[in-house]
């Protein structure tokens, strides 16, 4: 089953909370800063940016403070971990595994997916 969230009332309405993300995904974490979520820098690895099929990976992210602007393209990964900062902008987002949410925001135009 999927569920989509659309802007704001994602961070509120982040029904399937589950534990910390478990998977066979490389685990990717944001540095804080704000800037668009495909600005390798910000990552830590910094090698590429999280975006399944990205170097023929799966990723699992840890995002806790700054703020992502989804703004270029849609982006799936395996799963999330919000407990900080914000991610907004234009562009969708894909959760292929679990979404776990303790704190930050989702946000703006763009979809996000939790399937």
């Amino acid at each position: 089953m999927s569920r989509v969230l659309s802007g704001a009332i994602a961070a509120v309405a982040s029904v399937a909370v589950h534990a910390a993300p478990v998977s066979a995904a490389s685990l990717w974490t944001w540095l804080g800063g704000d800037s668009s979520w495909c600005d390798t820098v910000q990552w830590s690895p910094s090698s590429e940016y999280p975006d399944d099929g990205n170097a023929g990976s799966t990723f699992d992210v840890a995002f806790g403070a700054g703020t992502a602007l989804l703004d270029c393209g849609p982006i799936s990964i395996q799963a999330l971990g919000l407990t900080g900062g914000s991610i907004a902008g234009t562009g969708d987002l894909t959760l292929n595994d679990l979404f776990t949410f303790a704190g930050g925001t989702l946000g703006g135009a763009g979809t996000t997916t939790a399937n």
